[in-house]
C-alpha cells in the first residue's frame, strides 16, 4: 500500500482483516499516488477506453427527457455521466440490434457480465471492469424513474425509448445481490405488430378446430409450457382473431407487456391487494364477452374462471404443465371439481419455441453413437446444424419456430376427465382424436430440417420413465400386475384367502391366517409355464436360418431369438431368458464356448440346456465345451434328426413345452 506519510498507521490493520492478505507499507509522492488512482480506478478513463471504437453515427437514439431535478442527481451523483450514458446507450442499441429479449447485467468477481437473452439464450456480450457497475446502475434507475440511493432493496420500473423507427418499452428490474446490484431489463417492442393465428404454425387441422372453438360463446382455452415458450403471443394472437366492435373483451395482467387497440387491459398489482382472483370478480361485473387471465395461480383463480366459463364468457388462461394432459390433472389436483372441467374446458395448447438452424451455414451433422442407441428413429433421415457465420453471429441458429401439442376436449376425453380419469387414461382418449405429443410434432420438424436435436432436447423434456419388464419374458408390465398377460409368470404373490400380497418365503398369511405352504410349492411347480424360448447363435446367415425355420417347425407357438455374434448372443441370452440355448464355437467376438460358460455363471442358468456346434469333431473341443458347462455338442453338417432328437429330451421336463405347439 503506498502512502505519503512515513508515519502513516491508520488503516493497516482494517485492510489486512477486510482482505485476509498481509499489507506491506510503501513511500510514494502524493502526486504519483493521485496519478495511480487516477488511471486504475477513473471510471471516464475506462468507458472511454471500452467505447473508442463506437461511433455516434450509429446511436441515433434517445429516451424521453428527464425532468431537471432528475437530472441534477444524476449529474451529482455521477460526476462522469457523459462516457456512461454512451455505454448505457450502447449496451442497448447493441440489444436492439440483435434482437435480443432481454439484457443482464450482473456482478461477478472483478468484473460486470453483460448477457443478452438471443431466441430464448443467454450469451454474454461484454465484459466491464467492476468499477463501472455503480455509475451504470444508477444510470439505468434515473431512466426508469427509480430511487438511485436505494440499493438494499428490488426495484421496478420502466423506460420508454425510441430508436429509428422502434418504439421500445424497457421492464427494469434490480436486484441487490452480493457483489453489488444486478439489473435486469426486459425489451418490448410496441411498434412490433401482434402476429396472426395463421402465422403462429399450429397444423392446420387443429387451427381449424382452435378456429371453431374460438367463436363459442363461452368455455375455456389454456395455453401451458414454461416462461418464455410463446403463450402470451398465441394468447394475444387468438383475440386479434376475434376482436371486433361487437365484443367486449378484458385481460388481466402481470404485467401488461404489449398494448391491444380496442381491448381493456388491467394490471395486476398483489402488492396493493389487487390479484387475478381479485381483479377476475370485479371484471365479471363489466358485462364482458372475452376474458383473458394471465395465469391461473391457486385455486380461487380456477374456481372463478371456471364459473365464468360455464356462464357465457370465454376465458383465455395459461398454466405451467409440461404437457396438455397433465394441464387437466393439475387442474383437479389443485382441487377444481372434475365435473367442472370436463364441461367448461374446450383446448389446451402446449407449446415450446425451438431456434431455427441458419440458412446461411447450415451443414449436415452425424451425432454420436450413444444418440442413435437411444432414438434408433434418427437413422431414417439426415441431421444438421448451424456451422455459426456472420448472419447468425456465429450461433448456428437465427429464429425461432413454435412447436404446439393440441389436445381437443372431445367426447371421449370430457368422459374420461368427468370420471377423475389419470393422465394415462387422458392421454389415451386423446390419441382417438389424433393427439400427437410435443416430441412427435418436434420429430417431424427435425426430419424437415428446420431445427437441430440439440434444440430439442434442450427445450422438451422427454421423460424417460423407467420400464417394468416381466423377468421372464422381458415384455413390458404395469406395476399393478399379479402376473404376466404374456407369459403368466406370477409377478405378485397374493394369499387365495384375503386377496392380499404376501411376502414368497411367508408360510402363513398375516392378515387372514391362512396357510401359504402348500400355495408355495404349486406356485414353485407352475413359475415356468409361458411361451417356449430358444435362441441360436451362428455366424453363418443359411445355418442360422435354416435352424430357425426348423424350430419352428417343431414347436410353432415358440419364441426364437437369433444372433450373428458371441457378444450378441450374450447380450440376448440374458435380456430374453431362454429354455434352450444352440451357439456355434466359432463366431465373432467370444466363442461359443466362452458365452457358455459366462451363462453357466448366473444362478438363473444353471438348469438351461447348452448345445455346442463345431465343424471340428475331436476330444479336445470336446473336453473344452464340457468344461464350459455345455449339455451336449453337436457336429457340422447339422444332423436334423439328432438335434431334434435331443432338443425334445432336453425340453422334456419344461413346462412351457405344452404352450408351444
Amino acid at each position: 500500500m503506498a502512502v505519503d506519510d512515513p508515519l502513516f498507521s491508520g488503516g493497516k490493520e482494517e485492510i489486512q482483516f477486510v482482505t485476509g492478505k498481509r499489507v506491506k507499507l510503501a513511500i510514494a509522492p502524493r502526486s504519483s499516488i493521485i496519478r495511480a488512482i487516477q488511471k486504475h480506478y477513473n471510471v471516464e478513463v475506462e468507458v472511454e477506453e471500452l467505447l473508442k471504437n463506437y461511433s455516434d453515427e450509429k446511436m441515433d437514439f434517445h429516451t424521453e427527457p428527464l425532468e431537471e431535478a432528475e437530472k441534477e442527481a444524476w449529474d451529482k451523483e455521477n460526476p462522469h455521466s457523459s462516457p456512461v450514458a454512451k455505454l448505457t446507450q450502447h449496451i442497448i442499441v447493441t440489444a436492439v440490434e440483435r434482437g435480443a429479449s432481454d439484457i443482464h447485467i450482473e456482478p461477478q468477481e472483478g468484473i460486470v457480465s453483460v448477457r443478452y437473452r438471443i431466441d430464448g439464450v443467454l450469451h454474454e456480450e461484454m465484459r466491464l471492469p467492476i468499477w463501472v457497475l455503480n455509475s451504470l446502475v444508477s444510470r439505468i434507475k434515473i431512466l426508469s424513474k427509480l430511487d438511485i440511493a436505494e440499493k438494499r432493496i428490488p426495484q421496478d420500473g420502466r423506460i420508454r425509448l425510441h430508436f429509428k423507427d422502434k418504439k421500445l418499452v424497457c421492464r427494469v428490474s434490480t436486484l441487490p445481490s452480493y457483489r453489488g446490484e444486478k439489473v435486469v431489463i426486459r425489451l418490448l417492442d410496441s411498434s412490433k405488430s401482434i402476429i396472426s393465428l395463421e402465422q403462429l404454425g399450429i397444423d392446420g387441422k387443429y387451427l381449424t378446430r382452435l378456429e371453431e372453438i374460438i367463436r363459442k360463446p363461452q368455455g375455456m382455452i389454456l395455453t401451458t409450457g414454461p416462461t418464455g415458450s410463446g403463450k402470451s403471443t398465441t394468447l394475444y394472437a387468438i383475440l386479434q382473431k376475434i376482436k371486433n366492435p361487437a365484443i367486449n373483451i378484458i385481460t388481466l395482467e402481470d404485467p401488461v407487456e404489449y398494448e391491444l387497440e380496442g381491448i381493456t387491459q388491467v394490471q395486476i398489482r398483489s402488492k396493493a391487494g389487487l390479484t387475478f382472483a381479485k381483479a377476475l370478480r370485479s371484471v365479471l361485473r363489466q358485462d364482458p364477452d372475452v376474458v383473458l387471465v394471465g395465469e391461473i395461480r391457486d385455486l380461487e383463480t380456477a374456481q372463478i374462471a371456471f364459473e365464468a366459463a360455464m356462464t357465457g364468457h370465454l376465458v383465455l388462461s395459461t398454466l405451467h404443465t409440461n404437457d396438455s394432459p397433465s394441464t387437466v390433472t393439475r387442474l383437479m389436483e389443485m382441487g377444481v371439481d372434475p365435473f367442472i372441467v370436463a364441461s367448461s374446458l374446450e383446448m389446451v395448447i402446449a407449446q415450446r419455441l425451438v431456434r431455427k438452424i441458419c440458412r446461411a451455414c447450415k451443414i449436415p451433422h452425424i451425432p454420436e453413437n450413444e444418440i442413435f442407441q437411444k432414438w434408433p428413429e434418427l437413422h431414417n433421415f439426415p441431421l444438421f446444424r448451424g456451422k455459426g457465420c456472420e448472419e447468425c453471429l456465429y450461433k448456428g441458429y437465427k429464429g425461432r419456430l413454435g412447436i404446439y401439442e393440441i389436445l381437443p376436449i372431445t367426447p371421449r376425453v370430457r368422459e374420461v376427465i368427468q370420471k377423475g380419469g389419470s393422465e394415462k387414461e387422458i392421454l389415451e382418449a386423446a390419441r382417438f382424436a389424433g393427439y400427437r405429443p410435443l416430441w412427435e410434432i418436434a420429430m417431424e420438424k427435425l426430419k424437415e430440417g428446420i431445427t437441430s436435436l440439440e434444440e430439442i432436447l434442450r427445450v422438451i423434456h422427454r421423460e424417460e420413465k423407467e420400464e417394468l419388464r416381466c423377468p421372464q419374458c422381458n415384455h413390458e408390465i404395469q406395476p399393478d400386475f399379479v402376473a404376466c398377460p404374456y407369459c403368466q409368470f406370477q409377478l405378485k404373490r397374493l394369499c387365495v384367502n384375503c386377496k392380499k400380497e404376501v411376502e414368497p418365503n411367508w408360510v402363513i398369511c398375516p392378515y387372514c391366517g391362512h396357510s401359504l405352504y402348500q400355495e408355495s410349492k404349486e406356485s414353485e411347480e407352475q413359475k415356468n409355464i409361458g411361451e417356449l424360448r430358444i435362441l441360436i447363435a451362428d455366424d453363418d446367415p443359411v445355418v442360422l436360418d435354416t435352424l430357425y425355420e426348423f424350430f419352428l417347425s417343431l414347436y410353432p407357438k415358440c419364441k426364437i431369438e437369433k444372433a450373428m455374434t458371441g457378444d450378441e448372443a450374450l447380450e440376448l441370452g440374458l435380456k430374453f431368458h431362454p429354455h434352450l440355448i444352440i451357439l456355434d464355437e466359432i463366431m465373432p467376438g467370444k466363442k461359443g464356448t466362452e458365452v457358455c460358460k459366462l451363462f453357466r455363471e448366473r444362478e438363473e442358468f444353471d438348469e438351461v440346456p447348452i448345445i455346442i456346434l463345431t465343424a471340428s469333431f475331436n476330444n479336445q473341443v470336446k473336453e473344452v465345451a464340457y468344461q464350459a458347462g455345455a449339455t451336449d455338442f453337436l457336429s457340422k453338417p447339422i444332423n436334423f434328426m439328432e438335434i431334434s432328437s435331443k432338443s425334445r429330451l432336453f425340453l422334456k421336463g419344461v413346462k412351457v413345452l405344452k404352450n408351444s405347439f
